[in-house]
């Protein structure tokens, strides 16, 4: 009888392979590729763009992937499976069965990052004993942030292990839990020989910034204060002082800056401070304001503004106006991160209507930025779609511009408004019909004749979409031609 069974899926499957269009066998085939390793590790991109989507019928596809011998594909399959599923919270019943602690590390460790790892979860794992050590000393930290730790012995175990990370996270993890003397181990680590020591300490200074963890703040200035340091963990170490509040971080960043002739370096300090704005005292800026480099100057007005919560709008849309990438990453971090919605409004608009003021030769290099301020606009705005038509129907707005915008928007949610999409286009270039045809599809929206037929021919690879993109075609077609289920079967069946 179990033979009688198989051999009806195996016919299932080939009924559902033979049901699907020509078009959707390319989506097939697109979908399968995705769940290939390339040697241009194009993988994580593609595989990124279907985690996006965050749609329970990909459920099938990132179980798969959970199932792979790579490592890679696995963890993408989890965190796959995890964003897609309801409740947006990792399997760890699959987590507990991996039997290499460095892929169930790396698998947590990013669970953590895009959080699909709840509290609750966290301190199953710390309890599970089919769980490594290093991946509780991990979980721990979320724990410990939350003040829900008190599992003492598995981090004074930690302090005892060959793994240096693992040493420097339990002590670091021990100070901030109030055992104060541990800092005389973080201390050692600066003295270390071992070829992972500044990767160690990265790391540390990173999970400082991220968690909160203050009482470990003198270690970092002792950091700074090290000769020879290397300038990035130098400039890590010094964030992480100001941010966590350290009496000294304040004058270190000063002698920092008014000792340094050297431009460049001026510049990420100056940036540096912006970035923790919301956790500095306003006069901190002075020294920037009154600066001679213009883009210093408002560097520090912007900060002071942020700092002050004053005229925020009117002083990071005049830095804005200064076409500066490093600069407008930051506007970008601000308005997703830290600013209120009126406020993103205005600054993620800035950025894009920023973009035709950039001079022709530097336009390539503020295209990540205006991506970023589409995507954002309608991450946090329900009605962003619908700021942004003005651009879309302009017949004169520049074509790159609506090409960032429209890659925006293909990467974001679906709008909670249809009729904010309807009536976009048409467009003369056919690079921005093409992103256009692919976004409407998306949204569900009704295509004429001609735009279906756009869709199929992107789908089959005309148009040059690149891998992303066409992936959101791909899946974009069969959920219009509702087909997602039998090209599943296919995709899967290989």
């Amino acid at each position: 009888m179990a033979w009688a069974v198989c051999l009806s899926g195996v016919w299932a499957v080939a009924v559902h392979a033979q049901a699907i269009d020509q078009t959707a066998q390319s989506a097939v085939y697109v979908l399968r590729g995705s769940m290939r390793l390339q040697s241009d590790s194009s993988h994580h991109e593609m595989l990124r763009a279907l985690r996006e989507l965050e749609d329970p019928r990909l459920g099938p596809l990132f179980g798969q992937l959970a199932e792979s011998s790579h490592p890679v594909l696995q963890i993408h399959g989890l965190l796959g499976l995890a964003r897609c599923g309801g409740g947006k919270q990792l399997d760890l019943v699959r987590v507990a069965a991996i039997q290499d602690p460095a892929i169930q590390a790396e698998t947590i460790s990013l669970a953590m990052d895009e959080e699909v790892l709840t509290l609750k979860q966290a301190q199953q794992l710390v309890e599970w004993p089919q769980v490594d050590a290093g991946v509780k000393v991990l979980v721990a930290t979320k724990l410990i942030k939350a003040g829900k730790f008190n599992q003492l012995d598995l981090l004074h175990t930690a302090l005892k292990s060959d793994n240096l990370a693992r040493r420097g996270l339990a002590a670091m993890q021990l100070v901030q839990l109030g055992e104060t003397g541990r800092l005389q181990l973080l201390e050692r680590l600066n003295e270390s020989d071992d070829p992972k020591r500044d990767a160690v300490r990265q790391m540390l200074l990173e999970t400082m910034v991220r968690y909160g963890f203050d009482r470990a703040a003198p270690w970092a200035v002792s950091v700074c204060k090290q000769r020879g340091v290397d300038w990035r963990l130098d400039l890590m170490a010094l964030r992480a002082a100001l941010k966590l509040n350290h009496p000294a971080a304040v004058g270190l960043w000063r002698q920092r800056f008014n000792g340094s002739s050297d431009t460049a370096g001026r510049l990420r300090l100056a940036l540096l401070a912006l970035d923790l704005a919301n956790h500095l005292n306003p006069k901190f800026f002075n020294t920037l304001m009154n600066d001679d480099d213009p883009l210093i100057e408002r560097i520090g007005r912007a900060g002071y503004a942020v700092a002050a919560n004053d005229n925020v709008d009117m002083a990071v849309i005049r830095l804005i106006e200064m076409h500066h990438p490093m600069a407008n990453r930051w506007v970008l971090s601000f308005a997703r991160d830290h600013a209120t919605l009126d406020q993103a409004r205005v600054l993620l608009l800035g950025l894009i209507m920023s973009f035709e003021d950039v001079p022709l030769a530097q336009r390539e290099r503020a295209v990540p930025e205006v991506v970023g301020a589409a995507r954002v606009l309608c991450d946090r705005d329900p009605v962003g779609v619908s700021l942004l038509r003005p651009i879309l129907a302009d017949p004169d707005a520049d074509p790159l511009l609506l090409r960032c915008i429209l890659v925006g928007l293909i990467h974001s949610p679906v709008p909670d408004q249809p009729q904010a999409v309807e009536g976009i286009g048409p467009f003369a270039s056919s690079d921005v019909s093409n992103l256009a045809v692919v976004w409407l599809a998306k949204c569900g929206q009704p295509l004429t004749d001609p735009q279906r037929e756009q869709l199929k021919l992107l789908v089959r690879g005309g148009g040059g979409l690149g891998g992303p993109l066409r992936l959101q075609a791909a899946w974009a077609y069969l959920n219009l031609t509702e087909q997602t289920q039998p090209a599943m079967a296919s995709a899967l069946a290989q």
